[in-house]
């Protein structure tokens, strides 16, 4: 039929031909990898598509005849594959050299179709593709197939939205190995080839799910912004998918949650090891982070995708806006400045064992309370030279000022109005110092000089200054100054991971954040999101051991301190420092540098030193440890319940995000209290 050198498939000379029980009628299509034709049995039966595959643009007859022994052994298990989100394969044989697959025949056309004409597309709309295409992805992974040339050109639409992914492992069949696929590049393979890749394909390296992940990310970020995240000719875009971060898709579309951008580019990860494990997380975090942002209702948030979609998690609760929605913001400000009289009492409660705030000549107990004339806020202050110690303090709540009126009724304008207050807030604090030194001055003046007697015969009293509000300014003036963020972890109120996979598990109860590790081969970590931390620095959280194996020399929980990734050589490399607790029998405190790029050793030891008595060793309430760790220049001090235990240096990570992590498959941990100040 053909000679060497000369076309695989001649489409006009196939028409008419019936290949096993169907005759191909007309070209619907054809791609990189054949040629889809219209084809039916009789008249009566309904229209399948029938794929003829095309191995390379010229064969030899050994090539002719390694692509079908590559066919013979990938069929089956592509052919067997039954998901609702799968176009299933009801036939496939060999023509004449050629071979071909009997497929449904979807008319609705393709993703690539709706995004040009919808582009980007609906959050919520992307939520429920993203599922279904991870549903199936995630099915066809478990059954060892993978896809390898996932693109919207190869996800067709029913007219009720419902997608099917098509063209599994034909990529794998077409080509003889992934080096074949760098020689086409080189060769001048169409674009559309190249936007879906995955760094180690391009590269020709060994390929797995994660390369699928890849594609679906690239996918993701298409949907969200329109347009996939590098442009170029062929040899540009494999380039950048190696070499180049992507660009940030916020800057391509606003309304896109901060957190969920972060799920983009961490599916875009150039390493296969820094992308999530497998689709099935993927889809759960974007979800999570939209849904987290106050971006989908909450039927939409809880809604599946399709039928039989099983993406959806019982742990979500959405809230009406995102920490950083100013929206979000004004309403907590509102809300705090209503209700902080009445919530003082307990938010000190909060508080109560870290100490309180001492009135000097008094003593503590009822009679030494604050009458409260004003909306206040509790703070806690750290104690100079005192690690560990804090005293608590009100910070007063500017109220907010009612639109006044003009004589006439007519409301003033708000430009001034909003000046007045800036120009209030940054002169408050001045001014209480200021307060405070002039009735101290005051009071020691009056204090060191006799009473006088005015000239109406009227004594003069004696100044008792107000220690409380004298109190309460120096704690203002204080936390103001030293503070940088504080999270009791009662509630998601900074956007921290909420998760619960077979690998992990994120989330809020018993008044505490907690932490399960699910995977005997990963870390669950937790980052704090959106926050960028640099030196000085002084972190501390408590935490208590839920239930792990104290037995194990790998039972080990901490926190994460300035972790950050970077470009190098073309390659992502993760770095942080983390302050572990190995609670085992023998335990030690150990303080440790990751660095991805160190391969199957990215963990150095820096300090260790054993538990002494300061530790609550065990699980359960009892034994609940609070850490701090201050850093100041390249000097690191640790603390353990307020104990200094040990002191180290090191220079080489300047900042990052903190965060914390469980070591051990099966050790739960309950993090809470955690406070950020400057050291």
């Amino acid at each position: 039929m053909r000679s060497r050198g000369t076309p695989v498939i001649q489409a006009q000379a196939l028409i008419g031909t019936a290949l096993g029980n169907v005759t191909l009628q007309k070209v619907l299509g054809q791609g990189e990898l054949g040629i889809v034709f219209l084809a039916q049995q009789s008249p009566a039966d309904p229209q399948v598509a029938v794929k003829v595959l095309s191995p390379a643009a010229t064969q030899t007859s050994s090539q002719r005849a390694a692509f079908l022994e590559r066919f013979r052994k990938e069929i089956n298990g592509i052919s067997s594959l039954e998901h609702q989100n799968i176009l299933p394969v009801f036939d496939f044989g060999k023509y004449d050299g050629l071979a071909y697959l009997v497929m449904p025949y979807i008319s609705g056309g393709t993703l690539q179709r709706t995004l040009e004409q919808e582009e980007p597309l609906q959050l919520s709309k992307i939520v429920n593709y993203l599922d279904q295409m991870a549903a199936a992805l995630d099915y066809a992974h478990k059954q060892g197939v993978l896809h390898l040339d996932l693109k919207p050109d190869n996800v067709l639409m029913s007219a009720d939205d419902r997608l099917f992914l098509t063209d599994f492992g034909l990529v794998k069949i077409v080509t003889e190995s992934q080096i074949s696929r760098m020689r086409l590049l080189m060769a001048g393979t169409a674009v559309g080839l190249l936007n879906y890749m995955a760094p180690e394909q391009v590269m020709g390296d060994v390929v797995d799910m994660r390369a699928d992940l890849y594609s679906l990310g690239v996918m993701l970020y298409q949907m969200a912004t329109g347009q996939t995240p590098f442009q170029g000719t062929p040899l540009q875009i494999a380039t950048q998918h190696v070499q180049t971060a992507p660009p940030s898709p916020r800057l391509l579309r606003e309304d896109l949650p901060q957190a969920a951008e972060q799920v983009i580019l961490q599916a875009l990860a150039k390493r296969p090891l820094d992308r999530h494990a497998d689709v099935r997380d993927l889809a759960s975090a974007f979800r999570i982070a939209l849904t987290s942002a106050g971006s989908l209702s909450e039927s939409q948030s809880n809604r599946i995708a399709s039928p039989g979609t099983t993406l959806t998690s019982p742990l979500l609760v959405p809230r009406k806006r995102g920490l950083f929605d100013p929206v979000w913001q004004k309403a907590a400000q509102e809300e705090e400045g209503r209700a902080s009289v009445m919530n003082t009492t307990k938010e000190a409660d909060a508080f109560a064992t870290t100490g309180a705030l001492m009135i000097p000549g008094g003593k503590m107990g009822a009679k030494s309370t604050v009458k409260l004339t004003e909306p206040v806020k509790v703070v806690q202050v750290p104690v100079a030279g005192q690690p560990g110690s804090y005293v608590t303090g009100l910070l007063p709540v500017l109220p907010s000022a009612e639109p006044s009126k003009e004589s006439n009724g007519t409301t003033k304008g708000n430009t001034p109005g909003r000046d007045y207050k800036k120009l209030l807030k940054k002169a408050a604090v001045p001014l209480l110092v200021l307060l405070v030194l002039t009735s101290l001055g005051l009071f020691w003046f009056l204090h060191t000089h006799p009473t006088v007697t005015s000239k109406t015969s009227v004594l003069t009293e004696k100044l008792h200054p107000d220690w409380q509000a004298i109190a309460a300014v120096q704690a203002t003036a204080t936390a103001n100054a030293n503070y940088i963020l504080t999270d009791p972890l009662q509630q998601n109120i900074h956007n921290w991971p909420i998760a619960q996979t077979s690998h992990h598990t994120y989330i809020f109860k018993d008044g505490a954040y907690h932490v399960m590790d699910n995977d005997a081969n990963h870390s669950a970590p937790a980052l704090l999101p959106g926050i960028f931390l640099n030196r000085p620095l002084a972190y501390t959280l408590t935490m208590q051991e839920i239930k792990g194996d104290d037995g194990s020399i790998n039972n080990s929980f901490g926190i994460i301190i300035f972790l950050n990734s970077q470009a190098r050589n073309g390659k992502t490399v993760i770095t942080f420092y983390s302050f572990e607790i190995v609670n085992n029998k023998g335990g030690v405190y150990q303080f440790l540098k990751y660095d991805s790029s160190k391969g199957q050793s990215p963990y150095s030891t820096i300090w260790q030193h054993p538990f002494g008595r300061e530790f609550h060793q065990g699980q359960g309430a009892a034994n609940t440890n609070t850490i701090k760790v201050a850093v100041n220049g390249k000097h690191f001090t640790f603390w353990v319940n307020g104990k200094k235990v040990g002191s180290a240096k090191d220079n080489s990570i300047q900042s990052g995000q903190i965060g914390m992590l469980v070591n051990l498959k099966g050790t739960e941990v309950a993090f809470s209290n955690l406070q950020l100040t400057n050291h």
